[in-house]
């Protein structure tokens, strides 16, 4: 995942133009009350029309920001209109810093009412939060504290839809569920508000695979309270608060699991979190649900992949609820005509058959599957786990013409099929011999036909590299404690250390993507010399990044002016070079079968 804090120059210079955007960049016409609409000119109207064109414009650059801005000050004197609504909400779930306005009451209700939010924007949402947190005051018993973030609507509403990704609201999380596990069951049983919170802490805990330290002093009221559990199995209230309390800290054991889900009249954030708590159990049981693309009777397992697939059946990655779409769904004729602007003679179906090699939990799929018209996606992983978490989201969005199957991708190489599209994003820095592994992937595409590869970045990856360095020489266990204890280094570490940075990024604050991130039990990184070779060796040609910061292609064009299309390696190495972070999340390009 992305390092949610590094800030280039560009970010600077938009933040200064939203900072004066009241000055030179006012709206060309605001909305009026809905009574003095049908009153507007066709002048107005003309006007109006523009400045729409004008937000879609920025949001297409990647100027999220301003969009937001702008579109926020038209709906503080008058009703968005709503194609408008629908571009606000757009531009909001793809900030990548807060503009200066509150937009708290807009994501209070994107959050409590949209099915397609993101884990993408949870950093922007804990910016929030945190604005508002930073002006409070609280006292040492923490009653204010508690009062606080119990009354506090967005709050709630992050610690239910996201993982945290902001150390500051680990802090306020562990305070929380302290002082909570501390209340008198009398007290906690009698507030709403407080009880509310405490289910919204376990929701988050699930959300995070448990990822917090538990000390030892709570570890022993968690044993007490599993003992109450046990003993006043005819008291349902009391047994409801017992078990809240420990979801807070812990995966639920089937048998409370029952007991919980057996109580009438549930809330609304009861039924949430019995939902998070039946699917976590779900996908970690019996996972032989997906079928095996070939017959293993002639696979010799290697250790290496034994290992990777052992860790991806134990902690499925990424962890996900829903995917962030464009609502723009197309061929992908259509969508590579606008990438490769300079060529208009894209030759591929409307509907074309799909290979993503390496799917994980599905995350990817869904996103091919909102984007593109398809005749088939066909998906394999080796990790029964991940497979069938991601056929159980699959199941509920009910996609047709999707087909999971386990396999590894050094199985296929004697399968009879083709395809125009294979993405393998973030599987091939994790296997024995990358270049043979693409091979593989290259045998089974058309001829013309189009690869999307991700790999991890040896530049960008220095503060991983470094931490995994750290791993190994301290000895941490790849375990659940192995992995809190790590944390708990990292914390204690220098502001200024290198390891400190690992803060940063997102997947620090969940166990399952910790695991991936720093404890792989199979990683390799690669620099864009490494990419060049392996591209004319396998006889793909390369098509250009795929930057989800637009501005890096921006500033590389403006380096480069003589490469507009952004397919020189060469420049893209000394470009890296000079902007080491560019490639933060992984390299992500696009390559033709020659």
């Amino acid at each position: 995942m992305l390092f949610s804090r590094i800030q280039t120059i560009d970010l600077i210079l938009i933040k200064f133009q939203i900072l004066i955007c009241g000055n030179f960049a006012k709206p060309v016409c605001k909305f009026k009350s809905s009574d003095t609409v049908k009153s507007k000119t066709k002048e107005e109207m003309a006007s109006h029309s523009k400045t729409k064109s004008n937000y879609k414009s920025l949001m297409k650059k990647g100027f999220f920001e301003i969009a937001a801005t702008l579109l926020h000050r038209v709906k503080s004197t008058s009703q968005l209109s709503d194609e408008e609504q629908v571009l606000y909400d757009m531009c909001l779930c793809r900030l990548s810093f807060l503009p200066p306005i509150d937009l708290t009451n807009d994501y209070c209700r994107i959050l409590s009412t949209s099915q397609s939010i993101d884990q993408s924007m949870a950093p922007i949402v804990a910016e929030q939060i945190l604005r508002h947190l930073k002006s409070k005051m609280f006292n040492h018993k923490h009653s204010k504290l508690l009062e606080y973030f119990a009354g506090n609507e967005l709050f709630t509403l992050y610690l239910q839809s996201f993982f945290n990704v902001d150390i500051s609201i680990e802090h306020k999380i562990r305070e929380l569920r302290t002082t909570i596990l501390d209340l008198s069951n009398d007290v906690f049983s009698c507030n709403a508000s407080y009880y509310n919170l405490a289910v919204s802490l376990a929701i988050q805990a699930c959300h995070s695979d448990y990822i917090l330290d538990i000390s030892e002093d709570e570890l022993g009221k968690l044993a007490t309270l599993e003992h109450e559990c046990r003993e006043k199995e005819t008291d349902d209230y009391f047994e409801k608060t017992c078990f809240i309390k420990l979801a807070m800290y812990l995966p639920p054991t089937e048998n409370l699991k029952q007991k919980f889900n057996s109580i009438n009249s549930k809330t609304k954030v009861e039924r949430k979190l019995s939902q998070h708590i039946d699917e976590r159990l779900d996908y970690l049981g019996d996972a032989n649900t997906v079928p095996l693309l070939f017959s293993r009777g002639n696979i010799k397992e290697r250790a290496p992949v034994t290992e990777v697939k052992s860790q991806y059946e134990n902690y499925p990655f990424p962890r996900w609820s829903n995917v962030l779409t464009s609502k723009s769904k197309r061929t992908f004729r259509e969508h590579m005509e606008h990438r490769e602007s300079s060529n208009k003679s894209i030759s591929v179906p409307d509907n074309i058959d799909i290979l993503v090699a390496g799917c994980g939990t599905g995350k990817h799929v869904i996103s091919l599957a909102e984007r593109y018209y398809y005749s088939t996606i066909t998906a394999i992983d080796f990790s029964a786990t991940s497979l069938k978490y991601a056929r159980m989201k699959v199941d509920r969005a009910t996609y047709p013409d999707i087909e999971f199957y386990q396999a590894d991708i050094l199985e296929l190489t004697n399968w009879e099929r083709q395809f125009h599209l294979i993405e393998s994003v973030g599987v091939i820095h994790h296997t024995i011999d990358p270049i043979r592994t693409l091979k593989v992937l290259v045998d089974l595409l058309n001829q013309g036909g189009w690869m999307k590869i991700g790999v991890y970045s040896r530049l960008a990856r220095r503060y991983i590299e470094f931490a995994r360095q750290v791993i190994a020489e301290e000895n941490f266990s790849d375990d659940i404690e192995g992995m809190r204890a790590f944390r708990n280094f990292v914390l204690k570490s220098r502001e200024t250390s290198d390891l400190r940075k690992l803060i940063h990024y997102a997947d620090f604050y969940n166990t399952n993507h910790l695991k991936d991130l720093a404890f792989n039990a199979c990683e390799k990184v690669f620099d864009i010399p490494q990419l060049k070779a392996m591209l004319e060796l396998l006889g793909l040609e390369f098509r250009g990044f795929q930057l989800d910061n637009k501005r890096h292609l921006s500033k590389y064009r403006s380096i480069f002016p003589e490469d507009q299309a952004g397919i020189n390696l060469d420049n893209w190495a000394s470009f890296e070079t000079e902007n080491p972070d560019t490639f933060i999340g992984m390299y992500q390009f696009w390559c033709k079968k020659k």
